[in-house]
């Protein structure tokens, strides 16, 4: 059985790239020479792409959450707040995450989110939310939208994550079928059939 998809992202040059469980251990961060500050390896099978400015936060507003879905304590949260109010600003710690020799894969290849502690992940997903909210306030509404509608299809793939494979596409089928069959007009009767049009035996 296929593993199933958990994230959809559509990057600007079109198409939609699905990430499935094992896809998600390759996502890395690294300094970027921008304003954001950070960009994000983003892996596909074997494919690896790098992605930068609006389109790195916006992909990883969408990865973590899934790579975070188990929650955290009470401590790993107070951690995490903790992590941002050190640095003190959301930014500055999206800085300082990418940057280093930190959170390596057996390799000894730097930036893995999967390898960073689950206080840290936490609080990278809280501080590329208060950065997005921020900038949606200062105008960049469209960065806001785009991630909405990411945000839409990782709700829509959770609620297909419990159903069976294939249950989905024998809903729709069924779906379409029966509107098919309220929809067709009732087949016409012989005229001679229609009893308003039999003769009267009582004129004869």
């Amino acid at each position: 059985m296929n593993a199933r998809t958990l994230v959809k992202l559509h990057p600007d040059d079109g198409g939609t790239i699905k990430l499935k469980r094992q896809d998600l251990l390759g996502t890395r961060v690294r300094p970027a020479d921008d304003d954001f500050g950070f960009k994000l390896q983003v892996r596909k099978g074997k494919k690896k792409t790098w992605h930068e400015g609006p389109e790195a936060r916006r992909f990883a507003g969408s990865i973590l959450p899934r790579m975070n879905s188990m929650g955290g304590t009470k401590e790993i949260v107070q951690g995490a707040v903790h992590e941002i109010e050190a640095l003190g600003h959301p930014e500055r710690f999206l800085l300082d995450v990418a940057a280093g020799d930190r959170f390596q894969d057996k390799k000894g290849v730097p930036g893995y989110i999967n390898k960073m502690p689950k206080a840290t992940k936490l609080a990278l997903e809280m501080a590329l939310h208060e950065e997005q909210e921020r900038r949606a306030l200062e105008g960049e509404l469209w960065l806001l939208e785009q991630a909405w509608r990411e945000a839409e299809e990782i709700a829509d793939i959770s609620d297909n994550l419990f159903l069976p494979e294939g249950t989905e596409d024998f809903i729709q089928e069924h779906r379409e079928s029966r509107a098919e069959g309220e929809g067709s007009a009732p087949e016409a009767r012989p005229a001679d059939a229609d009893p308003a049009r039999q003769p009267d035996a009582k004129r004869a």
